[in-house]
């Protein structure tokens, strides 16, 4: 342990639960300082169960050959007049808490959503206001879902590919 001024640190790293540590400063007279408790608790439970988040791009909606939607391409028919999109992570409602957070990001740009009740209750968060990428170039995304005392998931990806050039109209002869 060391003080420093009114600050006390102590480092023990075989505490691997709830633990009450008592401490007390001892001049170098050998005076004795009021002694003093503080309950800790260590957290190094992962939320999520420690499994990434699902993670969409929401204009991309086309669905796969296997029958699951999210096919990496947001076409012509898909965009619309969109400008940009919105990126919904799913987690288990029964293994995270208000407050826990998600880091969405796009490389550029990044959002930090703090879990409300209702997010929970409703399995996801959904965030707006996603720049699409110009037409060819591909979006690429991911998040992060962390506790408060900082255990995170491991980083989900997803990635759709911006295609709104319509092909060329068949000539017929």
């Amino acid at each position: 342990s060391s003080v420093n001024g009114t600050a006390v640190s102590f480092v023990d790293s075989s505490l691997t639960s709830t633990s009450t540590i008592q401490m007390r400063v001892v001049d170098a007279a050998g005076n004795n300082g009021v002694a003093d408790t503080q309950l800790v608790t260590i957290d190094n439970t992962t939320p999520n169960g420690g499994v990434a988040v699902g993670l969409t791009i929401d204009l991309d909606t086309n669905i796969n050959n296997d029958g699951t939607s999210n096919d990496g391409i947001i076409n012509f028919a898909e965009k619309g007049t969109a400008t940009s999109t919105s990126l919904t992570a799913t987690f288990d409602k029964a293994l995270v808490s208000v407050g826990d957070t998600i880091t969405f990001s796009d490389g550029t740009t990044t959002h930090v959503v703090a879990l409300t009740q209702a997010m929970i209750t409703a399995g996801k968060v959904v965030d707006t206001g996603w720049a699409l990428p110009i037409d060819g170039d591909t979006m690429h995304v991911t998040a992060v879902l962390a506790d408060v005392a900082g255990n995170a998931t491991p980083t989900a990806t997803d990635s759709a590919k911006l295609d709104v050039t319509l092909p060329p109209t068949p000539t017929v002869t």
